[in-house]
């Protein structure tokens, strides 16, 4: 169902806070918590595209407008592996991301600052974190998330498929990619209501 431009933008501003909403979930998240951050802002962000996109057939104006500045998203690397992450989580029920991991120094500094009352230590598990496990009476395995103190251990997580085409030497980290993502949307929104927002 096609919309007026102003409609489209208003509903985009309000997929854009989504996003926002889901990029800070992300950035302070410990676990599984962190993935459904991800999935929210990229969601999101694509729904922006989708809510704009209404618009086209009510105003030839604005499928110009449009139509200019999607080619310019579908030219972004980082734009692209978005949208494709996002189809991933969506319909093909993957995670689209990787771990990295690296430790170095003593293992007992690391031991030292797990409680006495714990079952084992991770580093780096599938969300990139660490910490240690405690296993519970029935037997299930309860993790608690810490930053552990004078001791290199580096951890996060990364979109591969991305680093892979443009051959980083180090990965970039999935919450760099979608701050800068999240900028280009926003960049969107604000020409967006600049040309067709209820002001004009």
């Amino acid at each position: 169902m096609s919309v007026e431009p102003e409609q489209a933008v208003e509903r985009a501003d309000r997929m854009l806070k989504g996003a926002y909403a889901g990029l800070k979930q992300f950035e302070s998240g410990e676990g599984e918590e962190k993935y459904i951050g991800l999935y929210n802002a990229v969601s999101f962000g694509r729904n922006l595209t989708f809510a704009l996109q209404k618009a086209k057939s009510k105003d030839a104006e604005f499928e110009h407008w449009y139509e200019d500045r999607i080619e310019v998203l579908k030219q972004d690397p980082v734009c692209r592996r978005m949208k494709d992450l996002r189809n991933e989580m969506e319909h093909e029920g993957g995670s689209g991301v990787a771990t990295h991991a690296s430790f170095s120094g003593s293992i007992a500094e690391l031991q030292r600052q797990v409680p006495s009352w714990a079952d084992s230590i991770f580093i780096g598990d599938q969300w990139g974190g660490s910490g240690f496990i405690v296993e519970t009476e029935d037997g299930e395995e309860v993790k608690f998330y810490i930053d552990f103190d004078n001791v290199d251990v580096e951890t996060g997580l990364f979109f591969p498929d991305l680093n892979e085409q443009e051959s980083y030497s180090k990965p970039t980290e999935a919450r760099d990619d979608l701050r800068y993502y999240l900028k280009i949307l926003a960049e969107l929104v604000t020409d967006a209501k600049t040309e067709f927002g209820t002001d004009n």
